[in-house]
């Protein structure tokens, strides 16, 4: 078959446009999905504390900026035992806490160590390892001395 040579300018003159629509779409996919990436994962400048959610059964959610309050009324606390301050307490004695072992107090620690003191307990609950049933385990237990916040 014989092409004309007007005919094979239009056959690579098509070829061109469509190769050019295919890479601007592969762009615009690129930056789309890469953008997306960015919002799903929530990227954010380093020692950065993320928002609370103000869903309770997602702890450790980046969505608003609730506080959370202690209702857990059934451990008994004897008035007179002092609370244990989270921003001065060591391993050990963070282990002594109800559902804290070695693991999640060294989580507790690294948190303190990477972002600075607690500012309130409702922190507790960026460490990983604590969610919400936890915290109300331990919130009538421990103390965020403002005095020791530096």
């Amino acid at each position: 078959m014989l092409l004309l040579p007007c005919t094979r300018s239009k056959i690579t003159k098509s070829l061109m446009e469509t190769k050019f629509k295919y890479l601007l779409y592969g762009t615009l996919m690129g930056v789309f999905l890469s953008g997306l990436t960015v919002v799903l994962i929530g990227i954010r400048p380093n020692n950065q504390l993320p928002a609370k959610s103000s869903n309770p059964s997602v702890s450790n959610s980046f969505t608003s900026n609730t506080s959370l309050t202690c209702m857990d009324t059934s451990t008994e606390i004897d008035p007179t035992t002092p609370k244990l301050d989270i921003n001065l307490a060591s391993l050990e004695e963070l282990t002594s806490l109800p559902g804290i072992g070695d693991v999640k107090a060294k989580n507790i620690i690294d948190f303190r160590e990477k972002y600075g003191n607690f500012i309130s307990i409702d922190e507790l609950l960026y460490v990983p390892g604590i969610g919400e049933s936890l915290f109300q385990q331990i919130c009538n237990l421990v103390v965020v001395n403002s005095k020791d916040n530096t």
